[in-house]
């Protein structure tokens, strides 16, 4: 882990790969190998590594969530969904996952896109959506803003710092901070860039 942090990512495939020689479930090992082998675009040998480490039942929805989402990264829409679908039955109860396996549906035009499991109502899986996923499946204001509020439970520690000082402070101009996770190739760059010109 520590190699990896340094960024000296084949030797930290090798102690991953030394640690499972040693102990072979220790699935804590697999997970992180695949990682890495993922980061260096060895994507196949990623899906190899999480497959072997399927052992012990509760290190299961790691290895599948990231299968599932590895899958997904090459465009193996349904495999991707079938290892997600796994991942639920053994924990229904995995807000990200379901989230996860919607929208695989959803890029799949798999309708309806809320498929039944056991232990899972259908106002849970509503509950357990992306809220822009929901855009796209719902128009009731009421579920779209309980999706928000869950979401923002489950994401969003309830106290945060606070990033403006309390004291009062004045200047001449108005300044305006733009903060986004989006300033990268994407829509929202893409379209707010005339703006900031």
């Amino acid at each position: 882990v520590l190699l990896r942090s340094l960024g000296q990512i084949d030797e930290a495939i090798t102690a991953y790969q030394t640690a499972r020689l040693l102990k072979p479930d220790f699935y804590q090992a697999a997970v992180n190998l695949g990682l890495a082998q993922e980061a260096k675009g060895m994507n196949e040998a990623a899906i190899q590594t999480w497959l072997a480490a399927l052992q012990p039942i509760d290190a299961q929805t790691t290895l599948l969530n990231h299968l599932g989402r590895c899958l997904e990264s090459m465009r193996q829409f349904q495999q991707a969904e079938a290892m997600l679908e796994r991942s639920l039955l053994l924990n229904p109860k995995q807000p990200d996952a379901i989230q996860h396996f919607c929208h695989l549906r959803q890029k799949q035009c798999q309708w309806p896109i809320i498929k039944s499991f056991p232990g899972l109502s259908q106002q849970y899986f509503y509950v357990s959506f992306g809220p822009l996923g929901l855009l796209a499946l719902a128009d009731d204001p009421g579920l779209q803003l309980s999706v928000v509020q869950a979401w923002m439970a489950r994401k969003i520690p309830a106290e945060l710092p606070r990033l403006a000082p309390y004291q009062v402070y004045e200047h001449q101009r108005l300044r305006i901070g733009y903060l986004s996770c989006d300033f990268r190739w994407h829509a929202v760059s893409i379209l707010t860039a005339e703006l900031f010109e």
